[in-house]
């Protein structure tokens, strides 16, 4: 007998999935390039970057102010049911609190993430490099520094096709 999941389970579990852990981190690392249109160079430096790579060029190694990285606990998701795509998008925000963030060309994200004791204090974990590198982009407007009492957001998405070839 073949099972038949739900359309809203099916969702609900990719979602869940993608969501174990998750965190957003910001890296200044121009070398990965800071367009949507990188050189064969830096798609290949994007392509090969790692946690323990991306970890060492996480801002905020001198001073915080306010800088931590962001664990996401939600997210919102739809799925394309012609094309059997799913896609989760989240939400990140970074607040600069006693003086500026940056400054940062990429925004990471890592699933399975040590969130264990994290606090603003370590900065949700600052420099961890437990977890798995799922995503780097480039921040627009790169180089990009968060001012004084600024809260930068951002959003992306996650597209997981749910298809069976």
């Amino acid at each position: 007998m073949i099972s038949i999941y739900t359309n809203q389970f099916r969702t609900r579990l990719v979602e869940d999935y993608i969501k174990i852990n998750l965190v957003s981190f910001l890296i200044q690392m121009p070398s990965l390039g800071i367009t949507d249109s990188p050189t064969p160079t830096e798609l290949n430096n994007r392509l090969s970057l790692t946690m323990s790579n991306a970890v060492a060029q996480e801002i905020g190694a001198t001073n915080l102010y306010g800088y931590k990285r962001n664990i996401i606990t939600t997210s919102t998701s739809s799925e394309d049911l012609i094309n059997r795509v799913i896609t989760v998008t989240v939400t990140s925000t970074f607040t600069a609190n006693g003086g500026s963030i940056g400054p940062a060309s990429h925004i990471c994200y890592a699933r399975g993430a040590d969130v264990l004791g994290a606090s603003a204090s370590n900065g949700n974990n600052r420099g961890s490099t437990i977890g798995t590198l799922i995503k780097v982009e480039p921040l627009v407007l790169a180089p990009y520094t968060i001012a004084n009492g600024v809260t930068f957001t951002h959003n992306t998405s996650f597209i997981v096709s749910t298809r069976i070839l």
